[in-house]
Parts: structure tokens; sequence; C-alpha cells
């Protein structure tokens, strides 16, 4: 679908690398919480290097985003 001319008109239809790493460590958190439902930590550290939209990289974004959705807001001194 992603290579249909209305989706992809005068661009590459492939996604491009971002150029800086996404992360530069992964939480220790949320790789725990990945090998404790089966996840190899290596795999998933590897995965998130390479930017590999897999499934390991799925849950750890999906956990990274439900930890920063619980922290309560900061407030602003002025």
């Amino acid at each position: 679908m992603r290579h249909h001319p209305w989706l992809s008109q005068g661009e590459d239809s492939s996604p491009s690398r971002p150029s800086k790493p996404l992360l530069k460590r992964p939480n220790p958190t949320i790789m725990t919480i990945m090998f404790g439902v089966g996840y190899d930590p290596y795999s998933a550290r590897v995965s998130l290097a390479n930017h590999q939209f897999d499934e390991a990289m799925g849950i750890y974004l999906s956990q990274a985003l439900q930890r920063i959705s619980q922290c309560p807001p900061q407030q602003v001194h002025q």
C-alpha cells in the first residue's frame, strides 16, 4: 500500500533513517520488563541501535511512552 502512487507522489516510498540514534542507552527498567516477557536483552538493544522497526522496538517504545504518560506534569516556576 505504501508504494501506491497516491501515497508516494514525488518522494521515495521507503522511510528514511534518522541521522541520530533514537536513544543512547535503553532504559534498564524497560529492558528488564522485556526480559521478563521473553525478549533477549541483547537482541532488543541491537534492534533499537539499528532502528529496526520490529516487534522488539515496538514493545520498547510502547513501554517508554507508557512511562512518559504516567509522569506527573512538571510545574513551571516564573
